[in-house]
């Protein structure tokens, strides 16, 4: 997968988060708060500018009571 394909996909997963923060009414701030961050490093969670590990998309999943396959695109490799 090249450079391109790979910002795009955090991109949306960052899309994703951010909705489904939104959509349950949880502020940045609150997120971050649950996932023991700070609202600069989620922001740019949400912006698709850092690359997430599976442990923080295991605690934004929780914290956000969703599975953490909603959000993960569904791209082929």
């Amino acid at each position: 997968m090249d450079k391109n394909a790979d910002n795009i996909i955090l991109v949306d997963i960052g899309k994703r988060i951010a909705a489904l923060r939104h959509k349950k009414g949880i502020t940045l701030r609150a997120l971050a708060d649950e996932i023991d961050s700070d609202n600069a490093h989620v922001s740019r969670i949400e912006t698709g500018k850092i690359n997430l590990t599976i442990l923080s998309l295991y605690k934004i999943s929780n914290a956000l009571g969703v599975d953490i396959s909603e959000l993960l695109p569904e791209y082929k490799v």
